[in-house]
């Protein structure tokens, strides 16, 4: 299973890469897919080799289609945890103690910032090997939530 430690988020501004080689991946399926590319479920996850908080998931049917996932446990954002744990119950996934939750991240190259999906995460059930992206109802949760450095 991938650990979680902190470090920093330097290498995410580079290209995302493609996963030429087996080590240092899982695969992961998306049964339903994830909005927006709901053809494609079957996923690598890979952590960013600088940053175990950052994670690249890339679709296996087609490397061009990547995104930049974080660890929503390294955000610093309490009142949001609160809403998850909300929304999370409200699933049923509130007392899981096998999934994760990931948030899709942006990168805004000219304003050099990162911006974090909120309201959209990713979930995944690392002991099954599937993923789920889930739509929050909550109206406080952003799609552009702006990471500190």
């Amino acid at each position: 299973m991938i650990e979680h430690t902190h470090k920093s988020k330097e290498s995410l501004t580079k290209a995302c890469p493609t996963f030429e080689s087996e080590s240092n991946r899982q695969s992961i399926i998306f049964p339903y897919g994830i909005p927006g590319f709901e053809h494609f479920t079957l996923f690598y996850l890979r952590e960013v080799q600088s940053s175990t908080a950052f994670y690249f998931l890339q679709a296996q049917e087609e490397p061009a289609i990547r995104l930049i996932l974080m660890d929503a446990h390294y955000l610093k954002i309490k009142n949001h945890f609160d809403v998850w744990r909300s929304e999370l119950d409200r699933l049923g996934l509130a007392n899981r103690d096998d999934i994760v939750v990931f948030v899709v991240i942006k990168i805004d190259k000219n304003k050099q910032q990162l911006t974090a999906n909120l309201k959209a995460p990713i979930i995944i059930f690392f002991k099954e090997k599937k993923g789920y992206q889930v739509i929050f109802e909550a109206e406080e949760l952003s799609v552009n939530y702006q990471l500190e450095e």
